[in-house]
Formats: C-alpha cells, sequence, structure tokens
C-alpha cells in the first residue's frame, strides 16, 4: 500500500490518511478562521493553525479571483 511518493527532486512527500480540505477564510495576528466541511466556521489560534500547516509540508492550493 502507497504511503507517500518522491518528487522529481528526490524529496518524499508523506500522504495523510484520515485528512480534508477546508478553506482559510480570515486572519488576525492571533487567530485564524476555516470553512471546514465537517465542523463548519471555526477559529483557530494561529500558532496552533501554523504548527499543523507546516506538518503537511505546508501542502495547499491557492485560489484567486481574477477581476475583468
Amino acid at each position: 500500500m502507497t504511503r507517500g511518493w518522491y518528487t522529481e527532486t528526490g524529496e518524499y512527500v508523506d500522504w495523510a490518511t484520515n485528512d480534508h480540505g477546508a478553506v482559510l477564510i480570515g486572519y488576525t495576528p492571533q487567530t485564524v478562521i476555516i470553512a471546514d466541511p465537517i465542523s463548519g466556521q471555526v477559529e483557530y489560534d494561529r500558532e496552533q493553525f501554523e504548527s499543523v500547516f507546516a506538518s503537511r509540508s505546508g501542502q495547499c492550493v491557492i485560489l484567486s479571483a481574477e477581476e475583468n
């Protein structure tokens, strides 16, 4: 069973199991607000959030709206 993969540079990327996506919808110097499909809108301590984000190797998808 695959638990991860190697990138083209040889770095191993661990596959996080039992994980899901969430959307960062706001932040202050002390907190972040997340839209979580399981828990709804949740506010977390920013230091805690950044620790979890770092533990996932900073994996994210960035979406932006392009103005016409």
